[in-house]
C-alpha cells in the first residue's frame, strides 16, 4: 500500500495476516508481527550500515501495564536523565499492608560459578570535580566472602574518595563482613588508616573485651 509517489515507501501485509512492515524504502522498515498466541513484536531494520533506533516520544506520559506482572528488559545500559531541579526521582511504591514484607532493589549475579570475594553488586555516586572531571566520590560494594554451600557468608564495603593532594583514590572507611564457620559474628572495622580519626557522638558500650593497642583491658580507673 503506497503511501507517496515513491512505491517503496508504505505498507506492507504478509500473506499471512500476521505480520506487518511500514516502510521508509525496501532497506529501512518496522514490522510489527503478531503470534499465534496474540504475542506481539516489533522490530526495526536498517540498511545495514546504521542502527535503527526505537523511539516512544509522547506528548503526556508513557504508561506501561502488564497484567502477567512481569516487564523484562535486555540491555546493557539504561539511563534516566533530567534537567529539573531535584529529578530524576525513582519510586518503588507498595500497597499492601503486610507489616514483614515490603518492596525491594534486588542485584543477581547470576555467574555458572562463583568464587570468595566475587563482586555481587555496587552503588556508586559521582559528580564534577572543580575542573569538570567526572570523578567517583562514593560507592557501597558488596560482594562475596564465602561462597561454601551452606556455610555462605557477605560482606559490605563503604567506600569514599580520599587524596593525598595530587592523587585521588577511593578508599573503604566502613567495612562489614559476616563470619563463616561461625554463628552470630560479624566482624566491623572503621576508619582506614592510622591517621584516620573515628568520633562517636554519645556513649560506647562495650559488652565483651576492650582491646587497645593489641592489649586486652580488663579493668578502667575512674
Amino acid at each position: 500500500i503506497p503511501l507517496t509517489a515513491d512505491t517503496n515507501v508504505g505498507m506492507k501485509i504478509t500473506t499471512t495476516g500476521t505480520h506487518l512492515q511500514l516502510l521508509n524504502n525496501v532497506n529501512d522498515y518496522a514490522t510489527f508481527t503478531v503470534a499465534d498466541t496474540g504475542d506481539l513484536t516489533i522490530a526495526t531494520v536498517g540498511d545495514g550500515t546504521t542502527d535503527s533506533d526505537l523511539t516512544l516520544d509522547a506528548d503526556g506520559d508513557i504508561k506501561l501495564e502488564a497484567a502477567g506482572r512481569d516487564i523484562t528488559m535486555d540491555t546493557d545500559n539504561l539511563e534516566i536523565s533530567s534537567s529539573t531541579s531535584e529529578k530524576p526521582f525513582i519510586t518503588i511504591k507498595s500497597t499492601h499492608t503486610d507489616k514483614d514484607e515490603s518492596g525491594e532493589l534486588r542485584f543477581i549475579k547470576d555467574g555458572a560459578d562463583s568464587e570468595d570475594g566475587e563482586n555481587l553488586g555496587l552503588i556508586a555516586f559521582y559528580g564534577d570535580d572543580a575542573s569538570g572531571n567526572e570523578t567517583r566520590f562514593a560507592a557501597i560494594e558488596a560482594e562475596i566472602s564465602e561462597s561454601t554451600h551452606t556455610d555462605e557468608a557477605g560482606k559490605l564495603t563503604f567506600y569514599v574518595t580520599e587524596s593525598d593532594g595530587t592523587t585521588a583514590s577511593s578508599a573503604p572507611g566502613l567495612i562489614l563482613e559476616g563470619e563463616h564457620a561461625t554463628d552470630g559474628e560479624v566482624d566491623v572495622t572503621i576508619a582506614n588508616g592510622t591517621a584516620s580519626t573515628t568520633t562517636i557522638a554519645g556513649d560506647l558500650s562495650i559488652t565483651t573485651g576492650l582491646i587497645l593497642d593489641s592489649v586486652d583491658v580488663t579493668a578502667i580507673q575512674t
